[in-house]
């Protein structure tokens, strides 16, 4: 990967209570809300199936990539924005500043 496509870190704000610690078994997937790249989950459904969604510290998992990245789709009266910064999950062993 060359130096100028290299992106360490992900910055963008959606709701302080979005859960992007490592304490699922689901993966960091880029998502892009309006122009901006965001965070969201990758996890296999109980038939196999790939689907996207985002982890709640209050409410668990909701099944939609959007949920709460921005006020337009907060899930409930406690959405709260604060700027997330995110390691790339992108970023493969090997890759360089």
């Amino acid at each position: 990967m060359s130096e100028k496509n290299y992106i360490e870190e992900i910055s963008f704000k959606a709701c302080k209570y979005l859960d992007f610690s490592d304490n699922y078994i689901a993966q960091k997937a880029l998502i892009s809300s309006y122009g901006e790249t965001k965070i969201c989950w990758e996890r296999k459904d109980p038939e196999g199936n790939f689907q996207l969604c985002q982890f709640c510290k209050k409410r668990g998992r909701m099944n939609s990539p959007e949920y709460c990245l921005d006020e337009k789709h907060k899930g409930c009266s406690d959405f709260e924005e604060v700027e997330h910064i995110i390691k790339n999950p992108n970023n493969k062993k090997g890759d360089q500043k």
